[in-house]
């Protein structure tokens, strides 16, 4: 076997192997004090500033529908899907649905710039040390959560929703 061919046979061997590792971690989110929450377990709790300088804690949020979204400004996708979110949150937030959008990367005021940018209404919160993302083991951006009334984790979504795929999620959450 030729050495390039066997160099690439092990990066592949590599890849196929970190890709595993994250694929079944699926519904399992390990925090650092080594609580394990699973999809239909409690949300794990923590407070964030938003972008105003107020504090705001997730489980304030309980008896609401909860659309946990991590992103940053960096990721085209996040930015193109920013304003589909918004349009949901506006038509359902009367009937108990919450966004809570955490910026994971970005200074608060360029979380700010583009949340004015994109019209957005709810939440902007800073994971300025990373440890709500760390604490969730969101490995990319945009990545959902849907927490339901009762504080419980009940979808993991990765990449982009439409308005159809968010108000399906929410289907017996609000």
């Amino acid at each position: 076997m030729k050495r390039s061919n066997l160099k690439k046979i092990i990066v592949l061997f590599l890849i196929s192997g970190i890709l595993g590792f994250f694929l079944s971690q699926e519904g399992c989110y390990k925090s650092s004090d080594n609580v394990t929450t699973k999809l239909g377990s409690p949300a794990m709790d923590f407070t964030l500033m938003d972008i105003d300088n107020k504090e705001v804690r997730l489980s304030d949020f309980k008896g609401k529908a909860v659309m946990l979204r991590f992103w940053s400004s960096r990721c085209p996708s996040c930015k193109k899907e920013m304003p589909v979110v918004e349009k949901a949150y506006r038509r359902l937030k009367d009937k108990g649905f919450v966004v809570l959008a955490v910026n994971i990367e970005d200074p608060k005021e360029v979380a700010a710039e583009t949340a004015k940018k994109l019209d957005l209404s709810f939440p902007i919160l800073i994971d300025k040390g990373m440890s709500v993302t760390k604490l969730y083991k969101v490995f990319a951006t945009p990545t959902s959560f849907f927490i339901d009334k009762n504080g419980v984790m009940k979808e993991k979504v990765l990449g982009e929703l439409s308005e159809e795929t968010i108000a399906r999620y929410l289907e017996g959450l609000i």
